[in-house]
């Protein structure tokens, strides 16, 4: 959804600059064709200098029309872009709800996350992992490729798309798509949307206010906010101006994650842009959410991260093993 909206944004803008650039085209050539007409004229006779040169003045005024009806054109188009994204949400909602009914029950008291041959394709290569998560336990994503561990874990949250794989929550089989009401997905690079910072903290939820605050304190985010101008109310997105680090908007990201309701956070390299300080502070916060009952699936490199995890799950090259496996039919 997201990058149809973004390529809907830029159709857009490529029509308005079409519009506006033939407005500056009719404008140009209307003055060009009355100055040479103007000229003419004046050369015979018809028209003294002093009419040309309020024609031309007028010429600007004349182009006005088109100009405010090409503006309507492209409030038009913003107007039509946007109401086309607000139909795919809603039909997504309509499709999530209906989904949400049929599996509510099994949502309400999570134990176990199975997929069987989750599956995605990369640079035409298929890969592929068995996923079983219990609660109250930290698991390693690895894979033989490096990134294909990151494009699998994205592909279970529903970032990218999975190819294959039968979803089981607390035994009972789900749709893929299940798999986001329980799990909340933090990636490689922090980002922040426009809004306040306790906005962006609390998901825009005030219900979660408290806790996202509580998820900020433990992973030491609260000196990097209190030097804000505002504190918490500081605006972002709308400066150009960089008001926090990369570590801290990471940090400020797997807050708001880890403030969320759902038993099961999946971290694509948290270690990523953190500093010693913030390192160790995450590493004793998700050993807490651990004994406190939440499940972790986490792809990272950092050896002090990797030695919390309580086992590793290992992402598979299926074209490798057929590759190797008609070879040694050559063979006999």
């Amino acid at each position: 959804l997201t990058n149809v909206r973004s390529q809907s944004k830029a159709r857009e803008e490529e029509q308005n600059a079409f519009a506006q650039e033939c407005i500056q085209l009719a404008a140009l050539a209307t003055s060009v064709l009355l100055v040479i007409t103007g000229s003419l004229w004046v050369l015979d006779g018809q028209l003294t200098t002093g009419g040309l040169a309020a024609c031309s003045i007028l010429s600007g005024r004349a182009v006005a029309p088109l100009s405010a009806l090409v503006g309507v054109r492209i409030k038009l188009n913003s107007i039509h872009s946007a109401n086309q994204a607000i139909e795919k949400l809603s039909d997504l909602s309509i499709a999530e709800s209906s989904d949400f009914e049929q599996s509510e029950v099994h949502l309400s008291g999570f134990d176990t996350l199975e997929i069987k041959q989750a599956t995605i394709e990369r640079y035409g290569e298929l890969a592929h992992a068995d996923i079983t998560l219990n609660k109250g336990e930290l698991v390693l994503l690895e894979s033989e490729d490096r990134h294909t561990n990151s494009h699998l874990l994205s592909s279970i949250t529903g970032v990218d798309d999975l190819k294959a794989g039968e979803c089981f929550i607390n035994g009972v089989e789900v749709t893929i798509e299940s798999v986001t009401r329980v799990a909340a997905y933090c990636g490689v690079k922090g980002q922040l949307v426009s809004g306040t910072i306790l906005d962006n903290l609390c998901g825009f939820d005030p219900e979660r206010t408290q806790s996202a605050s509580d998820y900020a304190k433990r992973l030491g985010l609260t000196k990097a906010i209190t030097r804000l101008p505002d504190g918490l109310e500081t605006q972002i997105g709308h400066t150009s101006a960089s008001l926090l680090s990369m570590g801290n908007v990471k940090m400020l990201t797997i807050a708001t994650q880890l403030a969320s309701d759902k038993p099961i956070i999946m971290l694509e390299r948290p270690d990523a842009s953190l500093d010693l300080d913030a390192l160790g502070n995450l590493a004793k916060v998700l050993e807490e959410e651990v004994s406190a009952g939440r499940t972790i699936l986490m792809v990272s490199y950092h050896s002090k991260l990797r030695e919390l995890a309580n086992r590793i799950i290992t992402v598979k090259s299926r074209a490798r093993t057929v590759e190797s496996e008609s070879n040694q039919e050559a063979v006999v």
